[in-house]
């Protein structure tokens, strides 16, 4: 008699295996943040609460090829519920492009335009 035969759930094995097998849903991307004005002049606070997975990499550029590069990138790793905050170089009508990565997985990007 073998472990199929023995436990009569067989199928509900299979099952598992199957679905373990089955790709994994891709990671969404950001929930859009409130963009609002900094206490620093030239600057842009972005935050979020609850808009990634917990612990996930947030990673924001600035599409404005004005700036410099190290004025342009930036990031920050997400609190345990998924909020998180970055102050960035950013006028009005500059466009961001924002990211979550968690391992090996990267969202695609949310497009947003600073209002």
């Amino acid at each position: 008699m073998n472990v199929w035969q023995m436990t009569g759930k067989g199928w509900l094995v299979g099952v598992l295996l199957a679905a373990c097998a089955a790709p994994t849903l891709p990671l969404p991307p950001p929930v859009t943040p409130i963009i609002r004005d900094s206490s620093r002049a030239g600057y842009k606070v972005l935050a979020s609460t609850k808009g990634v997975q917990a612990g996930a990499y947030v990673i924001a550029l600035n599409l404005n090829t004005a700036l410099s590069n190290d004025d342009r990138v930036d990031g920050t790793i997400a609190d345990d519920v998924g909020s998180w905050q970055l102050e960035m170089r950013a006028t009005k009508g500059d466009v961001f492009e924002i990211k979550q990565q968690v391992g090996g997985d990267e969202s695609p990007p949310l497009t947003v335009t600073v209002p």
